[in-house]
């Protein structure tokens, strides 16, 4: 669906649509019936071939469900990577390794042994 992308999107609930799709296939039914039973013998042409576009139902429904599941996985990963960010920083910021008989962060150890690593380096090649 062309209008499902972009800027546009955002302003469609796949809920809402579905409603719709739903809505306008019944009224399409009731339709049919009300011309068969009412309106055929004031009308000297063929009733409109309503049946034969259903699959376009079926299929804007197929898609608005592809699509409404990967917009639950995206909202799962944004969720996931908010944690994983959490973590993270808990790691680097939380002093939870032992040097030296102290407690530093992750990033104060690795500063730590770039900068020995750094004089071992001066002592042995310079």
């Amino acid at each position: 669906c062309v209008f499902l992308r972009g800027e546009e999107a955002s302003r469609f609930s796949v809920c809402a649509l579905r409603v719709a799709v739903s809505d306008l296939t019944q009224m399409m039914s009731v339709f049919s019936r009300v011309y068969d039973t009412d309106f055929r013998s004031y009308c000297c042409r063929d009733p409109p071939s309503l049946r034969s576009h259903t699959h376009i139902f079926s299929t804007v429904h197929r898609l608005l469900t592809a699509w409404n599941t990967e917009l639950e996985v995206l909202w799962q990963v944004s969720e996931v990577s908010v944690c994983l960010s959490g973590t993270v920083n808990e790691v680097h910021s939380d002093p939870c390794y032992w040097s030296h008989g102290h407690k530093h962060t992750l990033s104060t150890q690795l500063e730590d042994l770039t900068k020995r690593y750094t004089e071992f380096l001066s002592l042995h090649h310079g």
